[in-house]
């Protein structure tokens, strides 16, 4: 009898150990302050086309013409959803400063990452990564 209850309590602690689910992943996304507003490039305005990007105080959108793809809704879906954790993975990794806001964004396997670098007020460069020659001026609208 003593052995059936010392496996009834190792079973017990064992299943009430940490979750296997991927809800304590970091989905947040926090623009730094310096950075919040809507970016454009003005090489592509001039040319009829609006692009660029949309940075609020919690959510990363990309902008074009009069449309924003936001990212907050998406990875919220992932972090929200307890019954497909088990198969769902999203992680938002940041790297702010002063004058640099770098941000990795991944979804299940793929990884988008974004670096932007100031200038000024009013200008940022978006930086390439990887091996990636950007270096794309954005003006803030």
């Amino acid at each position: 009898m003593k052995k059936l209850l010392l496996l009834c309590v190792t079973i017990l602690l064992f299943s009430c150990g940490e979750s296997n689910s991927n809800s304590s992943n970091n989905v947040s996304i926090n623009p730094p302050s310096w950075i919040q507003g809507v970016w454009v490039d003005d090489e592509l305005l001039t040319a009829g086309l609006r692009s660029g990007y949309e940075f609020k105080v919690d959510d990363l959108c990309q902008v074009i013409n009069n449309s924003a793809n936001c990212n907050k809704e998406i990875l919220a879906s992932f972090s929200n959803n307890e019954a497909l954790n088990e198969v769902l993975f999203a992680d938002v990794q940041e790297e702010i400063s002063a004058n640099r806001y770098a941000i990795d964004i991944t979804i299940q396997s793929s990884t988008t990452s974004y670096i932007f670098e100031k200038i000024d007020n009013n200008h940022i460069m978006q930086k390439g990564v990887g091996g990636q020659v950007i270096d794309n001026v954005l003006t803030r609208e």
